[in-house]
């Protein structure tokens, strides 16, 4: 029997690439009629701290009026994720999510199968009930990503992949124990307690590795930056007539049974938290893969097909079974199944 793996098996892991990927996702979908520059810079810092497992914070210089909830997403089981409502003071409350203990689940990048594998939470993103930033989804309650929010230093904010920057990361673990050097790609050992911990990361070169102190270091602040909402709406009322959360559009991301596999044949741009992914499906059967991670590529061939809303890949890493879901008229993502977290596609130019 063949074994199922991720395709973010290919390669170690970073979180770099996520926060690199989604500011710049921010900057060119922004209309030229609006300032980038003044909209998008990192607004911050606000308090934040941790109590009981929840995260606790405050955005400053918070105006938005259709960004009412954040999400924080677990690398590798989206059924995870938490959300927090935003207050008109841009306070919240989000906790951290309940793990399983009969599940023994951990990032596949983070930690030893021998000793314990690590739960890591650190993206937390910011919903909207407009359809301007990318397109309404099931995984978040019917709302849209518009922007992204973390815990850092202002350095960190400023430059997220230059070495010497801090940002904060929540650390799940069944069992007290010393993480050695390596595990996390991580620079340094470092202790970790049962349940959820807070750890303070500072950035090494680009890549990694990192060095891990726990704790919340005190110059840590909240900064958040999103897509205007402005902007979001003009761009809504293109595709929409004031569609709310869960509603759909004129033209809505269709579900993965109505993709056609006639549409998915050509080039595609993918990206899976810090994976880089290119690939081409030919109408032959044939596909053609390459992921790109921290610098080192790795290239596959082998097989893919459509089936009843179920992508297939056939290669040597094994047989990859996914969810597939339409999300605009040149995007899709995978989801479940094969997928530790969510693959996102559009068509290459």
């Amino acid at each position: 029997m063949r074994n199922t793996y991720s395709i973010s098996e290919i390669g170690e892991k970073t979180i770099e690439l996520f926060y690199v990927v989604i500011a710049f996702l921010l900057f060119v979908l922004v209309p030229n009629s609006v300032s980038a520059q003044s909209q998008l810079s990192p607004i911050g810092p606000g308090k934040g701290s941790l109590e009981k497992n929840h995260i606790i914070g405050q955005f400053i210089k918070w105006d938005r009026k259709a960004t009412p909830m954040l999400v924080l997403r677990v690398h590798g089981a989206s059924i995870l994720q938490t959300f927090a409502d935003i207050s008109a003071d841009g306070q919240f409350k989000l906790p951290l999510p309940e793990i399983p203990a009969e599940w023994n689940f951990g990032s596949r990048n983070c930690g030893n199968y021998s000793k314990g594998l690590i739960v890591v939470a650190t993206d937390i993103s910011l919903l909207t009930t407009l359809a301007g930033f990318s397109s309404p989804g099931k995984w978040d309650r019917g709302f849209s990503e518009i922007g992204m929010a973390f815990l850092s230093d202002e350095a960190f904010s400023k430059n997220i992949g230059k070495p010497g920057g801090k940002r904060a990361q929540w650390l799940y673990s069944k069992v007290a124990r010393t993480v050695e050097a390596g595990e996390c790609n991580n620079t340094n050992s470092f202790p970790i307690e049962t349940g959820w911990n807070a750890f303070t990361v500072v950035s090494g070169p680009s890549g990694g590795p990192h060095t891990y102190n726990p704790g919340l270091d005190d110059d840590l602040g909240w900064y958040w930056t999103a897509f205007p909402e402005d902007a979001a709406q003009r761009i809504s009322a293109n595709t929409t007539q004031n569609s709310g959360p869960g509603e759909k559009s004129e033209q809505p991301a269709t579900e993965g049974s109505e993709i056609q596999a006639e549409w998915l044949v050509g080039e595609w741009n993918g990206v899976q938290v810090e994976v880089i992914i290119q690939m081409r499906l030919q109408p032959s059967g044939d596909v053609w893969l390459e992921s790109i991670e921290n610098g080192r590529k790795k290239t596959v061939e082998g097989k893919w097909s459509l089936s009843n809303g179920e992508f297939v890949l056939d290669i040597k890493e094994g047989l990859l079974r996914f969810n597939i879901e339409q999300t605009s008229e040149t995007g899709f993502r995978l989801f479940g199944k094969a997928a530790s977290s969510d693959i996102v596609f559009t068509r290459k130019n």
